[in-house]
């Protein structure tokens, strides 16, 4: 008589044979290179990934230019440092900012293919503003205004508005339909923001903003006594040597976030998205990153 627990047996090694003899009947009908792949992955070197970014060819053929463009303007910083010191070299760029910030991740059972998260405003999540910041690796860390770009309209604020809104000493607020930075908005934050706190030589570095272009108008505005120069970062590398890019926009956004997502969690009486709260939340990060405790952060970037 057959011991059932021996068919058993049988009958799982019948299959595990069946299944091992289409594993190699699929490996042999890969071409060569096909065939390496595919145990490689078995082995665990190889595995399915996200791909992260597209590239032509002719890109991947300018990378030594685009690398040899960014040693060059890093060599002339330095140059201008040896030439003048730390304290007239600036660093200014903008930065988009949701209305309402939130991640796009979060905890879930597997499996679950769609999931579902509460957000205060639905609008707030497709609209935005623009910080202009303004960092040196001197004495002085910061301007002493933070330049904001919020989305009105009608493209300025209504005179309600401009009578109740909260007013901060060290922000400096503006308005455009977009709630991005215009060129009309660029003079201004030269005319109001930077020039005036400038003595005897700045030297601002710029990414390559279309906006940053005319000097002309630039010129213009800035005081007799003052010695200006513009240095533009080359295209494509201002994510690898531009210092707010490269460390200071990723923490003072972390700080935002962090303060955002308490209030949500907790189910705090916040809207986040409301134009008040958007500017005592900068106000209170712009100042705290001007304690001693951040002081490293600017020039280390």
């Amino acid at each position: 008589m057959t011991d059932p627990s021996s068919i058993g047996a049988d009958s799982a090694s019948g299959t595990k044979k069946k299944r091992m003899k289409g594993k190699a009947e699929s490996i042999a009908c890969l071409p060569t290179g096909d065939t390496a792949i595919y145990r490689r992955s078995e082995k665990g070197l190889i595995c399915d990934r996200k791909i992260a970014k597209f590239m032509t060819e002719k890109s991947i053929k300018e990378l030594p230019k685009v690398k040899q463009s960014a040693a060059d303007c890093v060599a002339l910083v330095r140059s201008r440092i040896a030439d003048y010191g730390l304290d007239c070299l600036w660093n200014a760029d903008q930065s988009g900012f949701e209305y309402e910030t939130r991640p796009g991740r979060t905890l879930d059972i597997c499996g679950v293919k769609h999931v579902e998260a509460i957000t205060q405003s639905e609008n707030s999540m497709t609209h935005s503003y623009t910080v202009m910041m303004t960092v040196s690796p001197g004495t002085r860390k910061f301007l002493p205004k933070l330049f904001l770009t919020l989305q009105e309209p009608k493209r300025v604020f209504g005179p309600i508005v401009t009578r109740t809104m909260f007013k901060a000493e060290n922000l400096y607020v503006t308005a455009s339909t977009s709630g991005k930075m215009t060129k009309k908005l660029y003079l201004q934050w030269c005319a109001e923001v930077f020039f005036p706190h400038m003595v005897d030589r700045c030297i601002l570095l710029a990414d390559p903003w279309t906006i940053f272009n005319d000097q002309d108008s630039v010129m213009e505005l800035k005081p007799d006594n003052l010695e200006y120069e513009m240095l533009r970062i080359p295209p494509k590398v201002t994510g690898d040597i531009q210092p707010l890019d490269v460390l200071f926009f990723r923490m003072y956004k972390g700080f935002f976030k962090k303060i955002s997502n308490f209030v949500i969690l907790h189910n705090l009486p916040i809207q986040m998205h409301h134009r008040d709260v958007i500017l005592k939340l900068h106000s209170l990060i712009y100042q705290q990153f001007q304690s001693p405790r951040f002081e490293n952060l600017v020039p280390a970037a």
